[in-house]
């Protein structure tokens, strides 16, 4: 899987690879998420947000965790 991450942003490639890329990308981008939500009970909200344009990069991306008071 890591090695199809790559396809995502790699100019040059056929569609069809850079979408298998991206798709890929998105599965290991979120996968942090879920780890969060099972292993920290008192988080009330888990959001990934963009910080620079997808037209810049698309590899920016921060994950904001808040918990239950």
């Amino acid at each position: 899987m890591i090695s199809l991450v790559g396809w995502a942003t790699t100019a040059g490639l056929p569609e069809e690879k850079r979408t298998i890329g991206r798709l890929v990308k998105s599965v290991m981008d979120l996968s942090p998420l879920v780890w969060i939500v099972n292993t920290f009970p008192n988080v009330a909200r888990v959001s990934y947000d963009k910080y620079i344009d997808y037209g810049v990069t698309p590899e920016n991306f921060f994950i904001v965790m808040r918990s239950v008071s």
